[in-house]
């Protein structure tokens, strides 16, 4: 875990530095609030703050307060600060808590009793990060939930936009046989059904590759680096190696095929999550409503308007 320092004391600022690396932390120091702030800013993986109150310029109330303020978020990693004081008065410690630090430790302090708190944010911080991982995911297939991995999607349309490279999306859906619809479709078979879907669709695609819970019977698979030519050729692969027959081994009736809808970002010329997401379940209905024996592929390429006119490729 990576931890900043920040103190305008050389001798103190260098001994809690060999400490902190002696303890198995990667350590930043900063000799003043304001050089903490610019190194946080630059580098927002720092998780543990030990602020020194009086700073010249931004102390470290100040600093805690302004890091509170600006950099907070679900899109944030989450953070803990300590502020070291050489004052013990109450007032002067709830000052410090209520301006934004989590813990409060007075000069002249033990190393042995920074270890501990330092310990303590740790084990704190990787207890808030598992619920905050937990509140993301589905919990009935442990695959993103769908606010997370559109989320995902946004990241990853602009990393894309920003590396000149394109980015393609999978919506997959079964499409069940009349023996298994609404009437008989019980909550075992569903969940039978679901979650051995989403274990072999994680288990079929790239390690970067991310596939989310889009809706009740429908998976999101993003795709970095997938143009618009490249997504049949990978919704075939996944359609050859998702065995359905294991999801309904104790049941007698097995899903048909599963439909794919699939667009690309070189599909737009400026693509969006709504765009992209409006084209997936256009292409993805009509693969849905297609009678073949063998899995069905509708892959958005040219126009959506093709599918209107009857040119759907499958």
């Amino acid at each position: 875990m990576r931890i900043l320092v920040a103190d305008d004391d050389l001798i103190t600022l260098m001994a809690l530095e060999k400490c902190l690396r002696d303890w198995g932390y990667e350590v930043e120091t900063a000799r003043s609030g304001q050089e903490a702030w610019e190194k946080l800013a630059k580098d927002q993986s720092t998780q543990i703050l030990i602020l020194d109150w009086m700073m010249p310029g931004l102390d470290g109330i100040a600093l805690a307060k302004k890091i509170k303020t600006e950099l907070s978020g679900e899109d944030q990693p989450l953070r803990h600060i300590i502020v070291l004081s050489g004052t013990d008065g109450y007032e002067d410690i709830i000052r410090g808590l209520s301006s934004g630090a989590d813990d409060y430790l007075i000069k002249p302090y033990s190393f042995n009793e920074l270890r501990i708190r330092v310990k303590r944010a740790e084990k704190m911080l990787q207890a808030e990060e598992e619920k905050r991982r937990l509140l993301s995911l589905d919990p009935l297939t442990y695959l993103w939930n769908r606010k997370k991995i559109l989320e995902f999607l946004e990241e990853e349309i602009a990393r894309g936009l920003r590396n000149f490279q394109p980015t393609g999306i999978l919506l997959l859906s079964p499409s069940l046989p009349n023996a298994t619809r609404e009437a008989s479709f019980s909550p075992e078979l569903e969940k039978s059904f679901l979650t051995e879907i989403a274990r072999q669709v994680k288990k079929n695609i790239r390690c970067y590759d991310k596939v989310g819970r889009f809706s009740r019977r429908e998976f999101l698979v993003i795709l970095p680096q997938t143009s618009s030519k490249e997504l049949k050729g990978v919704a075939r692969r996944l359609a050859e190696n998702i065995v359905l027959d294991a999801a309904f081994q104790n049941f007698t009736a097995p899903a048909k095929k599963i439909a794919f809808g699939g667009v690309a970002t070189d599909f737009f010329a400026h693509p969006s999550v709504e765009a992209m997401v409006t084209a997936a379940k256009k292409a993805l209905a009509l693969a849905l409503h297609l009678r073949y024996p063998e899995p069905a592929y509708i892959i958005e390429k040219k126009e959506v308007t093709d599918y209107d006119r009857g040119t759907d490729q499958h």
